[in-house]
């Protein structure tokens, strides 16, 4: 049998974060090392792994004991860029989080993605 790696975070809930995985995929691209801010080092780490997870980076886990500490990303991958180009826009991004707001408490990325299209066909009068 093959050994089972964990993320195990020291406090709070873990669930994706679009804000944060947009910060973090801008600054990976920007190749700015830093911390997002309003964020704990659990919550940052788990979207990092999300990011991978998803196709969208490559990186790796810093795993000791089976459980993932740390996560080191490398590049953004070719899905990841074609998320970023339609995120990257904090209008069309404010846009399409308030189309969401209030009315579902998740989005996917496709989701998400399809709105981001939309507003930027939008703004190119392909609408």
């Amino acid at each position: 049998m093959g050994t089972s790696i964990h993320f195990r975070p020291q406090g709070g809930d873990m669930k994706r974060d679009m804000d944060l995985l947009r910060q973090i995929m801008i600054d990976l691209e920007s190749d700015v090392r830093r911390e997002p801010p309003g964020y704990n080092k659990d919550q940052i780490n788990y979207n990092k792994w999300l990011l991978i997870d998803s196709g969208m980076a490559i990186g790796s886990p810093q795993i000791s004991d089976d459980q993932i500490r740390g996560v080191i990303l490398i590049r953004l991958t070719w899905k990841g860029c074609e998320f970023l180009d339609l995120a990257r826009n904090e209008e069309g991004w404010q846009a399409a989080k308030h189309t969401i707001r209030g009315t579902v408490e998740a989005v996917s990325v496709s989701l998400l993605s399809s709105l981001l299209n939309q507003w930027m066909s939008g703004k190119l009068g392909l609408v």
